[in-house]
């Protein structure tokens, strides 16, 4: 599977993880993470997708995420809860 950190540029890294963007053990810690756990990952693959205008691959990972409160939750956070 991708991993959000191979796919995003430092941007997008940047506006995800502002607080952790400077921080070159922070981000490799948060890599980590996102490898260990495939629904949060897919999760931030799913914004990440969203806030580039790819619905499409948005939705595919939403669709991937196996605990299904945590795709509830993305999918509202990206889908239901925007500013109009």
């Amino acid at each position: 599977m991708e991993n959000f950190f191979d796919v995003a540029t430092p941007e997008e890294i940047g506006h995800h993880f502002p607080f952790a963007v400077k921080n070159a053990q922070e981000l490799d810690a948060l890599r980590r993470e996102l490898e260990a756990e495939p629904d949060r990952n897919l999760g931030y693959l799913a914004s990440l997708y969203y806030c580039r205008g790819d619905t499409k691959k948005a939705d595919a990972c939403l669709d991937r995420i196996e605990d299904e409160q945590h795709r509830l939750d993305i999918g509202m956070m990206l889908y239901e809860c925007r500013e109009a």
